[in-house]
């Protein structure tokens, strides 16, 4: 099986890169261009089990192919 790995350095110190990454709804600040993040029903992004739905599904089709 294939496995993917990817590393990278960060020039930041650890304490300031998990400031960021710590909150599972700080998605668009720690990856450029994301748009907005929700977590469902509510709760705080440091919340164990946080759910952070994906993008809505595009509208159907209307009339006739």
């Amino acid at each position: 099986m294939a496995k993917a790995y990817y590393s990278t350095i960060f020039q930041q110190a650890a304490p300031e890169i998990c400031k960021i990454i710590r909150d599972f709804n700080n998605y668009p600040v720690w990856v450029g261009g994301a748009g907005e993040s929700r977590i469902e029903e509510g709760k705080p992004g440091e919340t164990v089990g946080a759910i952070r739905p994906g993008p809505p599904d595009p509208p159907a089709p209307s009339g006739p192919p």
